[in-house]
């Protein structure tokens, strides 16, 4: 079973993750990559 410190760790990484590909397709649209 998870513990509630495994459970905080898991959702900051989970929100770090979500931001970075925020960012990335942010910097995607920006730049107008062409997704194909």
């Amino acid at each position: 079973m998870f513990t509630p410190k495994d459970f905080l760790v898991f959702t900051q990484w989970g929100g770090i993750g979500t931001l970075a590909l925020a960012l990335l397709t942010g910097l995607a649209f920006a730049l107008k990559w062409g997704i194909r």
